[in-house]
């Protein structure tokens, strides 16, 4: 990439997780003869991040300043040699106002995953700047990425037990029902109804009002977000049926020697799972102690996500899956820094689950995509 590191205006790196933008930047940094920079970061914990990879590639730098995307305002009116946005995806409205009031050289803008509308915006902010990408197919068929082994696991949901329950109504007078008798009661508001159903017959509740709120959502745009939070709590709600399979298998004498990280949908589901990462912990020790070798595995609520390093990681293991494109890109990303990495993609068939896989091993080789009927028949 000796053509990315003589760029002397501003740039857009946009190259897949694991690829090396963070060598690039400094590289750009290096070759420009910059010695006083600020890297925007959209969290503090990625500092050290930054700290280990200017030290790992011997950049020599004056002086780095770090700062998060919330507080970029502090520096409006501070002379740089450059400014590095790290994830510049996470510039909002308010920040890319606030651009136009830094004094910098160079901006060197780094990410996975830039939409079309955000690069619209950082055209209109950022003069002369220019756009490399690489796709993740690119890097993966180019070979500059390993191609992962992708194991599936199509589940199906329950028919039989009714182990599930909903309400529906707020009535003075409650009643029990099964979900075949549900309407006899429901339209009846003097009911609150406590319905009895099976998994299946839940999501099928569960699809029905995400259908609801998204069609109403056209005609009324202040139901989007009540459309958006039903879909993440159906896909919340999938990823904890998952649990006791997956809680088996971490328990199991295969993974005892194994490094792997559990993608999470929820704070309380890493700590069932056991080595948490997440928002609730000032101190991530887990990450260091997994990092250093003491632990094989971490299970991650959306921290892991994008800009933290992992190190050794062989075996991404999805409890919770998500529909965004950028964050398929970047929790893939975590793995494929592993010479070998094996992706684990347990879904359910028929649900929103099986869309989200579609989208996420479309990338990938399909030779190397193997599907298992249980994870009991999982062999490493």
């Amino acid at each position: 990439m000796s053509e990315v590191s003589n760029i002397s205006t501003n740039v857009l790196l946009e190259f897949p997780t694991g690829f090396g933008k963070t060598k690039c930047a400094l590289e750009i940094i290096k070759n420009n003869k910059h010695n006083n920079i600020l890297i925007v970061i959209p969290r503090l914990v990625l500092e050290n991040n930054w700290n280990e990879e200017i030290k790992k590639w011997n950049a020599s730098i004056d002086k780095v300043t770090y700062v998060t995307y919330v507080s970029l305002y502090k520096h409006a009116d501070i002379q740089y040699d450059a400014i590095i946005f790290d994830e510049c995806h996470h510039l909002s409205d308010n920040c890319l106002d606030i651009v136009d009031t830094l004094k910098y050289k160079q901006a060197i803008l780094l990410s996975a995953t830039v939409s079309r509308n955000k690069w619209y915006d950082i055209l209109s902010v950022f003069k002369s700047i220019v756009r490399k990408r690489i796709s993740l197919q690119q890097a993966v068929e180019g070979e500059i990425l390993p191609s992962p082994q992708i194991i599936l696991v199509p589940l199906k949901l329950d028919t039989t037990t009714k182990s599930c329950v909903f309400e529906k109504g707020k009535g003075k007078t409650r009643i029990e029902c099964d979900y075949a008798d549900r309407w006899k009661y429901i339209r009846d508001s003097k009911y609150r109804v406590v319905v009895h159903c099976t998994p299946a017959q839940y999501h099928l509740e569960l699809t029905q009002m995400v259908e609801w709120y998204k069609r109403a959502s056209f005609s009324k745009p202040a139901m989007k977000n009540l459309w958006l939070h039903k879909a993440g709590e159906r896909l919340r709600w999938l990823s904890k049926v998952k649990e006791e399979q997956i809680l088996k298998l971490i328990k199991s004498d295969m993974m005892k020697d194994q490094r792997f990280l559990i993608f999470c949908s929820s704070i309380e589901q890493t700590e069932l799972f056991g080595n948490a990462v997440n928002s609730n912990k000032t101190e991530q020790t887990e990450l260091q102690k997994f990092n250093e070798g003491k632990i094989n595995y971490i299970s991650a609520c959306n921290m892991l996500d994008e800009g933290i390093n992992i190190t050794s990681c062989k075996y991404g293991i999805f409890a919770g899956l998500n529909s965004s494109d950028r964050m398929i890109i970047q929790k893939g990303g975590r793995i494929l820094r592993h010479p070998e990495p094996v992706l684990i993609i347990p879904y359910f068939i028929g649900t929103r689950d099986e869309e989200i896989k579609d989208k996420m091993i479309v990338n990938y080789n399909p030779n190397l995509i193997v599907t298992i009927n249980d994870l009991n028949n999982l062999k490493l």
